[in-house]
């Protein structure tokens, strides 16, 4: 296969219109899930590519520490207790 980028953008396009999800369409057309998941996040266009929204810096409030992370999707995660740097990098990907 000489052009991975094409092929997989169009199999990416035809899953998004089937309306079926990722599992399904990949089962019907006999390909790895995570192989097209793989290829779904690498094409995907760099301003799409944002891991967190916001990062609220951790706060101490009575004894009590958290950081609050906001995602593109609306979610929200609380980490509570020590917030060792190392944990928070692998966290972002980084």
């Amino acid at each position: 296969m000489k052009n991975k980028p094409a092929y997989w953008q169009r199999h990416i396009d035809r899953q998004e219109k089937s309306g079926k999800s990722i599992k399904a369409y990949c089962t019907a057309n006999r390909i790895s899930p995570a192989t097209f998941q793989y290829w779904k996040r690498k094409l995907r266009p760099q301003q799409e590519q944002i891991v967190f929204e916001e990062v609220l810096r951790p706060v101490e409030v009575e004894g009590y520490r958290a950081a609050h992370i906001r995602f593109p999707s609306g979610a929200e995660m609380w980490l509570e207790g020590a917030l060792d740097a190392t944990f928070l990098r692998t966290l972002a990907g980084c």
